[in-house]
Protein backbone atom coordinates (compact mmCIF):
# COMPACT_ATOMS: atom_id res chain seq x y z
CA UNK A 1 0.00 0.00 0.00
CA UNK A 2 1.34 3.20 -0.94
CA UNK A 3 2.04 5.69 1.41
CA UNK A 4 2.68 9.51 1.38
CA UNK A 5 5.69 12.02 2.18
CA UNK A 6 4.58 14.20 4.97
CA UNK A 7 6.30 16.88 3.59
CA UNK A 8 4.01 16.40 0.59
CA UNK A 9 0.74 16.04 2.40
CA UNK A 10 0.81 19.15 4.66
CA UNK A 11 -1.31 22.21 3.82
CA UNK A 12 1.50 24.81 2.90
CA UNK A 13 0.97 27.71 0.14
CA UNK A 14 3.48 27.72 -3.06
CA UNK A 15 4.94 31.01 -1.05
CA UNK A 16 5.74 28.94 1.81
CA UNK A 17 7.93 26.94 0.64
CA UNK A 18 11.56 27.97 1.12
CA UNK A 19 13.49 28.57 -2.28
CA UNK A 20 14.93 26.89 -4.04
CA UNK A 21 12.83 23.45 -4.02
CA UNK A 22 14.84 20.72 -5.00
CA UNK A 23 13.22 17.29 -5.42
CA UNK A 24 15.28 14.27 -5.30
CA UNK A 25 13.21 11.32 -7.10
CA UNK A 26 13.98 7.40 -6.87
CA UNK A 27 11.21 5.83 -9.22
CA UNK A 28 9.23 2.85 -8.47
CA UNK A 29 11.66 -0.59 -8.73
CA UNK A 30 8.88 -2.71 -9.92
CA UNK A 31 11.70 -5.20 -11.79
CA UNK A 32 13.08 -6.07 -7.94
CA UNK A 33 11.35 -8.70 -5.31
CA UNK A 34 11.73 -6.47 -2.58
CA UNK A 35 10.85 -3.13 -3.76
CA UNK A 36 11.53 -0.27 -1.29
CA UNK A 37 13.36 -2.35 1.43
CA UNK A 38 16.53 -0.63 1.58
CA UNK A 39 17.26 3.31 0.89
CA UNK A 40 17.67 5.24 -1.65
CA UNK A 41 20.95 6.04 -0.58
CA UNK A 42 22.75 7.69 -3.81
CA UNK A 43 20.08 10.54 -3.08
CA UNK A 44 20.52 10.55 0.69
CA UNK A 45 24.27 11.17 0.15
CA UNK A 46 23.45 14.01 -2.44
CA UNK A 47 20.67 15.44 -0.22
CA UNK A 48 23.61 15.41 2.52
CA UNK A 49 26.28 17.33 0.40
CA UNK A 50 23.69 20.12 -0.54
CA UNK A 51 22.49 20.78 3.13
CA UNK A 52 26.37 21.44 3.87
CA UNK A 53 26.92 23.69 1.52
CA UNK A 54 23.69 26.01 2.64
CA UNK A 55 20.80 24.43 0.37
CA UNK A 56 18.72 23.22 3.41
CA UNK A 57 15.36 22.77 1.04
CA UNK A 58 15.91 19.38 -0.49
CA UNK A 59 12.97 16.96 -0.63
CA UNK A 60 13.27 12.83 -0.74
CA UNK A 61 10.36 11.02 -2.76
CA UNK A 62 10.50 7.86 -2.94
CA UNK A 63 7.56 6.21 -5.35
CA UNK A 64 8.41 2.67 -3.65
CA UNK A 65 6.48 4.20 -1.01
CA UNK A 66 4.99 7.68 -1.96
CA UNK A 67 2.13 8.27 -4.28
CA UNK A 68 2.89 8.73 -7.75
CA UNK A 69 -0.56 11.06 -8.30
CA UNK A 70 0.14 12.61 -5.03
CA UNK A 71 3.74 13.63 -6.17
CA UNK A 72 2.62 15.29 -9.66
CA UNK A 73 -0.41 17.44 -7.74
CA UNK A 74 2.75 18.91 -5.16
CA UNK A 75 4.62 19.58 -8.40
CA UNK A 76 1.64 21.16 -10.00
CA UNK A 77 0.98 23.48 -6.92
CA UNK A 78 4.17 24.14 -5.77
CA UNK A 79 6.19 24.36 -9.17
CA UNK A 80 9.66 23.16 -7.68
CA UNK A 81 13.32 24.35 -9.15
CA UNK A 82 14.78 21.08 -9.69
CA UNK A 83 13.60 17.73 -9.98
CA UNK A 84 16.43 14.98 -10.12
CA UNK A 85 15.69 11.36 -10.95
CA UNK A 86 17.60 8.52 -10.30
CA UNK A 87 17.26 6.64 -13.36
CA UNK A 88 18.08 2.74 -13.86
CA UNK A 89 17.72 0.67 -17.09
CA UNK A 90 14.98 -1.32 -15.63
CA UNK A 91 12.93 2.08 -15.12
CA UNK A 92 14.00 4.29 -17.62
CA UNK A 93 10.92 4.50 -19.25
CA UNK A 94 9.22 5.15 -16.11
CA UNK A 95 11.18 8.14 -15.17
CA UNK A 96 10.92 9.59 -18.75
CA UNK A 97 7.35 9.12 -18.48
CA UNK A 98 7.56 10.78 -15.15
CA UNK A 99 9.22 13.72 -16.59
CA UNK A 100 6.81 14.58 -19.20
CA UNK A 101 4.31 14.36 -17.34
CA UNK A 102 5.95 16.87 -14.35
CA UNK A 103 7.05 19.06 -17.41
CA UNK A 104 3.10 19.27 -18.22
CA UNK A 105 2.19 20.14 -14.49
CA UNK A 106 5.52 22.48 -13.68
CA UNK A 107 7.27 24.23 -17.00
CA UNK A 108 9.85 26.08 -15.30
CA UNK A 109 11.16 22.77 -13.23
CA UNK A 110 14.25 21.91 -14.25
CA UNK A 111 14.70 18.17 -14.62
CA UNK A 112 17.73 16.37 -13.79
CA UNK A 113 18.76 12.53 -14.71
CA UNK A 114 21.45 10.85 -12.72
CA UNK A 115 22.30 7.04 -11.89
CA UNK A 116 24.11 3.99 -13.43
CA UNK A 117 22.06 4.48 -16.98
CA UNK A 118 22.84 7.34 -17.81
CA UNK A 119 26.45 7.20 -17.13
CA UNK A 120 26.27 4.17 -19.56
CA UNK A 121 24.15 5.64 -21.98
CA UNK A 122 23.95 9.39 -21.46
CA UNK A 123 23.34 10.83 -25.35
CA UNK A 124 20.00 9.03 -26.06
CA UNK A 125 17.83 11.09 -28.05
CA UNK A 126 15.07 10.57 -25.79
CA UNK A 127 16.97 11.38 -22.55
CA UNK A 128 18.56 14.95 -24.08
CA UNK A 129 14.95 15.76 -25.85
CA UNK A 130 13.34 14.26 -22.33
CA UNK A 131 15.83 15.96 -19.56
CA UNK A 132 17.43 19.34 -18.64
CA UNK A 133 20.60 17.86 -17.91
CA UNK A 134 21.77 14.26 -18.24
CA UNK A 135 24.47 13.91 -15.31
CA UNK A 136 27.22 11.02 -15.41
CA UNK A 137 28.98 9.28 -12.69
CA UNK A 138 28.91 11.14 -8.79
CA UNK A 139 26.18 13.56 -8.40
CA UNK A 140 27.33 15.75 -5.54
CA UNK A 141 29.54 17.93 -7.67
CA UNK A 142 27.32 18.30 -10.46
CA UNK A 143 24.02 18.90 -8.50
CA UNK A 144 25.42 21.61 -6.37
CA UNK A 145 27.11 23.37 -9.36
CA UNK A 146 23.65 23.23 -11.46
CA UNK A 147 21.67 24.79 -8.19
CA UNK A 148 24.42 27.34 -8.25
CA UNK A 149 24.04 28.19 -12.03
CA UNK A 150 27.45 26.94 -13.22
CA UNK A 151 25.97 24.88 -16.04
CA UNK A 152 24.11 25.05 -19.30
CA UNK A 153 21.42 22.55 -20.25
CA UNK A 154 23.07 19.35 -21.47
CA UNK A 155 25.32 16.42 -20.28
CA UNK A 156 27.31 17.49 -17.31
CA UNK A 157 30.29 14.48 -17.16
CA UNK A 158 31.96 13.01 -14.64
CA UNK A 159 32.22 15.61 -11.98
CA UNK A 160 33.88 13.39 -9.54
CA UNK A 161 34.23 13.46 -6.03
CA UNK A 162 38.06 12.48 -5.46
CA UNK A 163 38.21 12.75 -2.06
CA UNK A 164 35.85 10.53 -0.35
CA UNK A 165 36.87 11.81 2.67
CA UNK A 166 35.14 15.05 2.69
CA UNK A 167 31.24 14.38 2.03
CA UNK A 168 29.16 13.86 4.59
CA UNK A 169 26.91 11.09 6.11
CA UNK A 170 23.72 10.45 4.35
CA UNK A 171 20.89 12.32 5.15
CA UNK A 172 18.51 9.67 6.86
CA UNK A 173 16.76 12.25 8.93
CA UNK A 174 15.21 13.43 5.06
CA UNK A 175 13.24 10.03 5.37
CA UNK A 176 10.60 8.47 7.06
CA UNK A 177 13.25 5.02 8.10
CA UNK A 178 10.25 2.67 9.37
CA UNK A 179 9.18 2.33 5.81
CA UNK A 180 12.27 0.53 4.68
CA UNK A 181 12.45 -3.08 6.10
CA UNK A 182 16.19 -4.59 4.64
CA UNK A 183 17.38 -7.12 6.87
CA UNK A 184 20.19 -9.32 7.12
CA UNK A 185 19.81 -12.32 9.58
CA UNK A 186 16.92 -11.38 10.84
CA UNK A 187 19.09 -7.95 12.34
CA UNK A 188 17.79 -4.55 10.40
CA UNK A 189 20.30 -3.73 8.10
CA UNK A 190 20.88 -0.71 5.85
CA UNK A 191 23.75 -0.15 2.61
CA UNK A 192 27.08 1.50 3.21
CA UNK A 193 29.47 2.44 0.31
CA UNK A 194 33.15 2.32 1.04
CA UNK A 195 34.50 2.87 -1.90
CA UNK A 196 33.86 3.98 -5.62
CA UNK A 197 34.19 3.35 -9.04
CA UNK A 198 37.39 0.62 -10.38
CA UNK A 199 40.84 0.32 -11.95
CA UNK A 200 39.76 -1.92 -14.49
CA UNK A 201 38.46 -1.20 -17.76
CA UNK A 202 35.98 -4.22 -18.22
CA UNK A 203 33.92 -3.08 -21.56
CA UNK A 204 30.52 -4.01 -20.14
CA UNK A 205 30.36 -1.39 -16.58
CA UNK A 206 30.02 1.62 -15.79
CA UNK A 207 32.81 2.32 -13.38
CA UNK A 208 35.38 1.49 -16.26
CA UNK A 209 38.64 3.60 -15.86
CA UNK A 210 37.06 5.53 -13.21
CA UNK A 211 39.94 4.59 -10.99
CA UNK A 212 39.00 3.46 -7.36
CA UNK A 213 38.35 5.64 -4.78
CA UNK A 214 38.21 4.25 -1.07
CA UNK A 215 37.08 5.79 1.78
CA UNK A 216 39.06 5.93 5.18
CA UNK A 217 38.53 3.25 7.90
CA UNK A 218 37.87 6.32 10.28
CA UNK A 219 35.46 7.57 8.04
CA UNK A 220 33.39 4.24 7.65
CA UNK A 221 33.41 3.29 10.70
CA UNK A 222 32.20 7.08 11.89
CA UNK A 223 29.02 6.32 9.34
CA UNK A 224 28.36 3.04 11.15
CA UNK A 225 28.30 4.42 14.43
CA UNK A 226 25.97 6.88 13.44
CA UNK A 227 23.57 3.86 11.71
CA UNK A 228 24.05 1.97 14.87
CA UNK A 229 22.13 5.29 17.11
CA UNK A 230 19.44 5.13 14.24
CA UNK A 231 18.87 1.43 15.61
CA UNK A 232 20.86 -0.55 12.58
CA UNK A 233 22.65 -3.89 13.44
CA UNK A 234 23.59 -4.92 9.92
CA UNK A 235 25.29 -3.09 6.96
CA UNK A 236 25.61 -4.60 3.35
CA UNK A 237 29.17 -3.42 1.88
Amino acid sequence: MEQTHQLITKSVTREEVERPLIILLNPADDFLEHRGDRVPLGLLQISAYLKMHGIKNTLIVDLNHDSLSTFIRFCQDHQPEYVSIGVSTPNYQQSVNIARTIRNVSPTTRLIAGGNHITDIPTETLTLETFDYAVTGDGELAMLEIVMGQHARGIIANRQVKDLNILPYPDYDAIPLERYTMTIDGKKATTVITSRGCKFSCFYCGSAHTGWRPRSAEHVVGELEMLYQLGYRAFYI
